[in-house]
């Protein structure tokens, strides 16, 4: 059922023209009103709660100190657990540059920059020097390599870019570390998955996957690499290897 305040509060939101700073779980933001998930969050919605909350009591639980934000967007994930004292280092990966500069500036808005460093690309199994992403500008969190398998009609992604594309795995060699990594790449996790093999397979940690119907292979992969599905809430798978 709508909350009739919520939905008042995010109309009101919705009306201011420019970029404005507000708080999420402690932190601040650098927010575009006319953004769906920044509106949200101006308009004091509560977003991905319990997410957070699993995430900080794993990382306190398990003695994380890497977070890894993969479609990080403006930064929501990067920033909030980073301010965690647990938390040595964390790596963001944003390939659009709307939401790359944003992200940016939420890393220097909490004063993060020794901590946390942001990489403009996306993560796949195959690196590609220029690829094109597609974005829908009223929800830029939303942008897709892919927009056949997307769950909404074609023609809202009305902008594109040209990004760059990795391997995980080409620019890291991690061992033995526990890390929290958060997934959110809109119908590629498969594919980013499969370019972490060898970081998967040699550290353990905890990893929450946004997984769209389109990807009905992402328990199995992470099977193979030797994670346990701990939960599904909502679209976030949220799986674990001891």
């Amino acid at each position: 059922m709508k909350n009739p305040l919520q939905s008042l509060r995010k109309r009101l939101t919705r009306l201011r023209r420019f970029p404005v700073l507000g708080k999420h779980e402690g932190a601040t933001f650098l927010l575009d009103p006319q953004n769906w998930t920044d509106n949200r969050v101006l308009a004091r919605v509560p977003y991905e709660k319990a997410q957070f909350d699993f995430a900080k009591a794993e990382i306190a639980r398990r003695g994380i100190d890497l977070v890894i934000d993969i479609g990080a967007n403006f930064g929501l994930y990067a920033v909030v657990l980073g301010r965690l004292k647990e938390v040595r280092e964390v790596l963001a990966f944003e390939p659009v540059t709307r939401n790359y500069n944003q992200l940016a500036a939420n890393i220097f808005a909490n004063r993060l920059d020794g901590k946390i460093t942001a990489y403009r690309l996306a993560l796949s199994d195959q690196a590609e020097a220029a690829r094109t992403i597609f974005m829908d500008p009223q929800s830029t969190n939303l942008a897709r390599l892919d927009v056949a398998t997307a769950d909404r009609p074609s023609d809202v992604f009305t902008q594109s870019e040209t990004i760059a594309v990795a391997r995980f795995d080409d620019l890291f060699a991690f061992e033995g570390r526990r890390a929290f990594v958060k997934i959110d790449v809109e119908g590629e996790a498969e594919r980013c998955l499969l370019g972490m093999e060898h970081f998967l397979t040699r550290n353990k940690g905890v990893v929450q996957i946004e997984v769209s119907d389109c990807e009905p292979g992402v328990p199995a992969i992470m099977e193979r690499f030797g994670w346990k599905l701990l939960r599904v809430l909502h679209l976030d798978h949220q799986f674990a290897k001891d």
